[in-house]
């Protein structure tokens, strides 16, 4: 069996004395960039990006919520945050081991929870089964 190569059908824009031909891969590279081709093109300007917009990355040592959240957290939550932040100056670890009684969970057995995934869940971002399995539990 032969493949072919898709079929790539031009759209003809009039942008002044020349002429731009916008193609569904500029269309496909415009959304997976979340602006408009024009943006991608560079006809039209981009937004400029506010600090506040910008997301946050989990880095080792570095608090896992903003300074000004920290006085936000439950009691549990403020605890594991400044037991993190003493475990990570003091160690190169990534993750946590956490032991889970049979009384919870059937039967004996140890999760392991990276920093990554602590830090996703103070600042309430995507999760990983094994730190929502801790939730649970």
């Amino acid at each position: 069996m032969q493949s072919i190569s898709p079929l790539i059908v031009p759209i003809h824009v009039s942008t002044g004395a020349d002429q731009l031909v916008i193609t569904d891969d500029h269309r496909r590279m415009a959304e997976e960039a979340g602006v408009t081709v024009y943006q991608l093109l560079e006809i039209e300007p981009m937004d400029t990006l506010r600090e506040e917009d910008i997301k946050r990355k989990y880095v080792h040592g570095e608090p896992l919520v903003k300074p000004e959240e920290v006085k936000k957290l439950s009691t549990r939550m403020y605890e594991l945050d400044e037991w993190y932040m003493k475990i990570t100056k003091t160690t190169n670890r990534e993750s946590l081991m956490v032991k889970v009684k049979a009384e919870h969970y059937f039967h004996e057995t140890a999760l392991s929870v990276e920093y990554t995934e602590l830090f996703q869940l103070f600042n309430q971002d995507t999760l990983d089964k094994s730190i929502v399995s801790c939730y649970c539990l």
